[in-house]
Order: C-alpha cells, then sequence, then structure tokens
C-alpha cells in the first residue's frame, strides 16, 4: 500500500524499514549521545501513519477474517483500561505514556498483519540479515574494545542490560537462516559465515538462552524437514 503527499510518495513496507533501522541503531546513538534518544518519536509518528494505512484498507474491506479476533481482544484490553483511569483518576499525562508504552508495538504488529502481503517476507528477512551483517562490525569494534557479557550488544546499546533485542534479533535471523538453506534459496557458504558470526557474537556476549533456542530450533528443523532427515540417512 502507498500513501502519497503530493510527490512524495511512501509505501507500507517504506515505513517498516525505517522503524526497524531507527529501533535498531538508536540505543546505540542513545548510550553515546543522550540527546538522540529524541530519533525514537520518530517511529512514533510513523507508526501512526502505518496505523492509518492499515485502517484505511479494512475500510475498503480488503482485508481477512483473522484480524477480527486480536483486534476485539486489544478493543477489549483498551476499554479496560480507559475505565479503569476513569474510575480511578489517574493521572492523564502518566495514562497516556502507559498507552504508548504498551499498545505501540501491538498496534504495529496488528497494521502489518493488515497490510503487508506474502512477498513482503522476504524483504523483511533481508532487512533484518543487513541489520545483522552491520552488527556483526559494531560487535567486533566493542569486542575489540573491551566490552563483554550484555554490555557487548552491538547496535543494541553498550549499557548493562541491552542484549534482549540482541538475543531475539540473532533467533529470527537464524530461524531465518535455516529456513533459507533447507529450501535452498542460500548456499551453505554464506548459511556458515552467518550462522558462525551469530554463534561467536552469542558466545562473548554469553547469552545462554541463545543456545538453548538454538539447540531446539535446530531440532525442529531436523524433524520437520524431510530433506534434512533424507540427507542424514544417505549420509550413514
Amino acid at each position: 500500500m502507498i500513501l502519497s503527499f503530493g510527490k512524495f510518495k511512501i509505501s507500507h513496507f517504506g515505513i517498516i524499514r525505517v522503524i526497524f533501522i531507527i529501533n535498531s541503531f538508536v540505543m546505540l546513538l542513545k548510550d553515546l549521545i543522550p540527546s538522540m534518544e529524541a530519533l525514537s518519536y520518530i517511529t512514533d509518528v510513523l507508526n501512526i501513519v502505518f496505523i492509518f494505512m492499515a485502517i484505511n484498507k479494512v475500510k475498503k474491506r480488503h482485508i481477512s477474517k483473522r484480524i477480527v479476533v486480536p483486534f476485539v481482544m486489544v478493543i477489549a484490553l483498551l476499554s479496560y483500561d480507559i475505565l479503569e483511569f476513569i474510575i480511578y483518576h489517574k493521572s492523564l499525562l502518566l495514562f497516556l505514556w502507559g498507552i504508548r508504552q504498551n499498545y505501540r508495538f501491538i498496534a504495529f504488529f496488528l497494521s502489518a498483519i493488515i497490510l503487508c502481503e506474502k512477498d513482503d517476507a522476504d524483504e523483511f528477512f533481508n532487512l533484518l540479515i543487513n541489520i545483522l551483517s552491520i552488527n556483526f562490525v559494531v560487535a567486533a569494534i566493542e569486542a575489540a574494545l573491551g566490552l563483554r557479557q550484555d554490555r557487548l550488544s552491538g547496535t543494541f546499546g553498550i549499557n548493562a542490560g541491552s542484549n534482549g533485542s540482541t538475543n531475539l534479533l540473532i533467533v529470527i535471523c537464524l530461524v531465518s537462516l535455516i529456513i533459507d538453506y533447507v529450501y535452498l534459496n542460500i548456499s551453505a557458504r554464506r548459511t556458515a559465515f552467518f550462522v558462525a558470526g551469530i554463534i561467536i557474537w552469542a558466545a562473548l556476549a554469553e547469552l545462554k538462552y541463545f543456545f538453548i533456542l538454538a539447540a531446539i530450533i535446530i531440532a525442529l528443523t531436523a524433524l520437520l524437514s524431510k530433506k534434512v532427515i533424507k540427507e542424514f540417512i544417505m549420509s550413514q
């Protein structure tokens, strides 16, 4: 879907790309220059535009019925929060801030379900792999500077407790890489390069949960993929 503002045009995936790029780099920028945190508010504006694009598509009835149930659940939860605000007379400013913090991702996720098509999946994972590649370089520099554990979080920050996003990124990328390899969409050399980079980064950052998840992911892949099972049998 494309929005036009005169000669300026923006697609739904263009918004996704900008939001992910900003969120992937703003934490490191904020740790280095605190005032850079203001960049995160750009994603709020883009998210609002994204939501309106989704609403516009809903109005045109170009939407799957599968979105109805989660949409109703979110409306019910939001109604509860509003009712609680009215009953307990909480601060309006804190209420609005809480709505932003609690619902911005949910709204983004539901809007993405409405707006994105099947072809967007490949472009999305290519975006994540590009972000991962940049993170390899940044993490290598951080490691050279002596940073370890949860301070070795690449573009997601250098302060303690910043490796949650790192763990999420490398798990999603690992799943994507394995799926692409199983279905012959990526070479063994390219897969090995990224998987090795992920493992080295996770080891230096001491992401213990990642290795548990990685073992589960690989085991499930081996069980579900006929190609992997067939190659295993033939190799015996």
